[in-house]
């Protein structure tokens, strides 16, 4: 079986990636926060060892062709240059930075491999930068009222258990909360 991690917009916008079965809530815990200044004046989510454990979604596809997946959340994130940003873990593989007990999680699901995309960190358009709390939470709320929708949305229908620390500070400062 593969299984495919998600925590951000996956979830709610799946696009190519033609789902098997639904999510569900009990996936690995990650490290993820927002840090990643992307299209649509979102600030989305990422792995990253600053980020809070949180636990992440997952669904799954039967059988082994982990490269079928893989090539459908390469066209669905946009990286058909960069096909290496798509993660995998298979059967075997040791543990991964920022998603806790990884083989664990995988052996008791009965999962062979386990696919999620690897974008960084990515701010003022520099991979690799780091936003601070304060610079994220500025930038949202500077944004003008026709600028904003699909910041907000995509914050808002961010799975509601994954918060994160700038999420609260969204919530608090912006009133961006779950829908």
């Amino acid at each position: 079986m593969i299984a495919v991690l998600g925590w951000g917009s996956l979830f709610w916008d799946p696009r190519e990636l033609a789902l098997e079965n639904p999510w569900t809530e009990d996936g690995p815990l990650i490290r993820v926060d927002y840090l990643r200044r992307s299209s649509r004046n979102r600030v989305t989510l990422v792995l990253h060892e600053s980020g809070r454990e949180v636990p992440s979604l997952w669904t799954s596809y039967a059988g082994d062709n982990w490269t079928l997946v893989r090539d459908m959340l390469v066209v669905r994130e946009g990286v058909t240059g960069q096909p290496e940003v798509i993660q995998h873990w298979t059967t075997g593989g040791g543990e991964r930075a920022n998603i806790a007990g990884l083989p664990a999680w995988a052996g008791g699901e009965g999962a062979d491999h386990v696919l999620w995309t690897g974008l960084p960190p990515r701010w003022d358009r520099i991979d690799g930068r780091l936003p601070t709390l304060e610079q994220v939470v500025g930038f949202l709320g500077g944004l003008r009222p026709d600028r904003h929708h699909a910041a907000e949305e995509y914050v808002r229908r961010t799975p509601a258990q994954i918060m994160t620390p700038i999420r609260e500070a969204i919530q608090a400062r912006l009133g961006w909360t779950p829908i």
